[in-house]
């Protein structure tokens, strides 16, 4: 028997002992301390603050999980929000040609029903329950072919020839013009006074509007207007004008001051002919989920129409993945209105029919609605 090696091995377990006892106690001493000092802490929490108290009471108990249980949160979440959804998405399409149309139909102001159909030729979608979201994907709408229509079709002036002086709305001709032709609008157009007929020399006519393709303002004048006169003044009284013109002509919708009475009146500003937008209204959908706007109206989007007259918009808005929700509420109705840039005016392209397509966001499981517990 070699005894140098036995001598060796019992030095070396001799000394793994003496490091044992030596400083094994102590780690052990320090996690000791290290448990009761977070045992204090947890106490002391648990003591002043409720909500801590019932959070490190889940937190515990969700540690205790067997990890590869089926219950654990993970799982639940899972199986809640990922298999069985808690909301869901649907697409519906809205357009006039299904709509049964009556003598006061009007495609800028209507009602769709979702519900009963009763006024759908092909019947109605049914009442969606539970909706929290509520946007437009599509829109194909017609720019309107006339430019001068029931929305911007009167002109009011003061004429003074000879007393009484002569208050006059005048009535344009309904058509699709350019500024070249404008002036053909006075053609056959028809005027009105508060009592008593209209003097002829009282009368703007299409003669007397001159267009200055150069400059592209109009020149008015009444025809009994001279420049060696002193009779047949006039000036206009636009203000608060139901279905104004003036844009058209590049006139301020303003009242002129009876001292600014002339022979001949020029355009403000290069005419504008074209619509710039209608706003899309629904009624039924809250404000949260609208665009704010000064007159409060429940405006979904706001629809460019930035084609030549009478042709089709096709318009898509930017699909934002951030969307305002709104506390569930059911629709068996949409109250559409297309407005007008000038507020008051429905948008009315000649009866010509739109199409809509809106995206709905509803709640499926009522019970869970994404909660844990």
């Amino acid at each position: 028997m070699n005894y140098k090696y036995i001598g060796i091995g019992s030095i070396i377990s001799i000394l793994l002992l003496y490091l044992y006892f030596r400083f094994g106690n102590k780690a052990i001493e320090i996690e000791k301390r290290t448990d009761e000092d977070t045992k204090l802490l947890f106490q002391k929490l648990q003591k002043n603050d409720k909500v801590l108290k019932l959070l490190l009471s889940h937190t515990i108990k969700y540690l205790k999980r067997d990890k590869y249980s089926d219950k654990q949160l993970l799982d639940r979440l899972n199986k809640d929000s990922l298999f069985n959804k808690d909301y869901e998405t649907v697409r519906i399409l809205i357009d006039t040609h299904n709509i049964i149309k009556t003598s006061n139909f009007v495609p800028g102001n209507y009602v769709f029903d979702l519900n009963s159909g009763t006024d759908n030729i092909t019947g109605g979608l049914g009442r969606y329950k539970n909706v929290i979201g509520f946007r437009l994907i599509h829109a194909i709408m017609p720019n309107a072919a006339y430019i001068v229509s029931y929305t911007c079709n009167k002109l009011r002036y003061k004429a003074t020839s000879t007393f009484p002086n002569e208050t006059i709305t005048i009535t344009l001709s309904n058509g699709y013009y350019t500024l070249d032709n404008l002036e053909n609008a006075f053609t056959n157009a028809s005027y009105t006074m508060d009592t008593g007929s209209v003097k002829p020399d009282n009368k703007i006519t299409n003669s007397s509007v001159i267009y200055n393709p150069t400059t592209h303002l109009f020149t008015f004048k009444t025809t009994g207007s001279k420049a060696n006169t002193t009779n047949n003044h006039f000036c206009f009284k636009l203000d608060n004008l139901s279905n104004s013109a003036a844009r058209l002509f590049g006139l301020r919708s303003i009242d002129e001051e009876d001292s600014n009475a002339s022979h001949t009146k020029q355009s403000d500003f290069v005419p504008d002919m074209s619509i710039h937008y209608t706003d899309l209204v629904v009624d039924e959908i809250p404000y949260i989920a609208c665009k704010n706007n000064p007159s409060g109206h429940h405006v979904i989007d706001r629809i460019p129409l930035n084609v030549d007259y009478g042709s089709n918009i096709s318009y898509e808005p930017y699909r934002d993945p951030y969307q305002n929700y709104f506390l569930p509420i059911s629709l068996n109705r949409l109250t559409i209105k297309l407005y007008e840039p000038i507020q008051g005016h429905y948008y009315n392209p000649q009866d010509s029919d739109h199409s809509l397509e809106f995206e709905l966001t509803m709640i499926k499981n009522e019970k869970n609605v994404g909660l844990f517990n």
